[in-house]
C-alpha cells in the first residue's frame, strides 16, 4: 500500500482523540466559530493540536486504509453521478413505466404539486 502523507492532530472533533486532517486546519477552526456553542470555542480551539511522536504502525496503516477508501467512495459516486446524468433519458422511460410519479427531472425533486407536496 502506497504511504500517504497525513497530518494527525489531537482533538479535531471533541469525541475523536487524534486523527488526520482531510482538509485544511482553517477549514476546522473556522466551523467551531461559527457553528459552535460560545463556551465551548476557547476549549476546542486550544486542545487541537499536531501530533509530535511517533504514532503506532498499525494505527498510521488503518487510517491510511480508510483515507483511501472514502477517496474510492467519492470516485465511485462522482462516477455513478455522471453515469445517471447520461443515462436520464432511458431512467425516465422506465420512471414513467414503473413508478409514474409526477418526480421533476429538472429540479431532481420527489416533492412537485402533482405528488401532493411542493416545496
Amino acid at each position: 500500500m502506497k504511504k500517504l502523507t497525513l497530518k494527525y492532530y489531537w482533538h479535531i472533533h471533541h469525541k475523536i482523540l487524534v486523527e488526520a486532517l482531510t482538509e485544511p486546519l482553517e477549514n476546522r477552526i473556522k466551523y467551531i466559530k461559527d457553528y459552535k456553542p460560545e463556551d465551548e470555542i476557547e476549549l476546542r480551539l486550544r486542545l487541537i493540536k499536531p501530533v509530535k511522536g511517533k504514532l503506532p504502525s498499525k494505527f498510521i496503516e488503518a487510517y491510511q486504509a480508510l483515507v483511501k477508501a472514502n477517496q474510492a467512495r467519492a470516485e465511485a459516486y462522482q462516477a455513478r453521478a455522471e453515469v445517471l446524468e447520461d443515462n436520464i433519458p432511458a431512467l425516465e422511460k422506465l420512471h414513467r413505466v414503473e413508478c409514474g410519479c409526477a418526480y421533476d427531472f429538472k429540479k431532481k425533486t420527489i416533492f412537485t404539486k402533482k405528488n401532493g407536496l411542493e416545496k
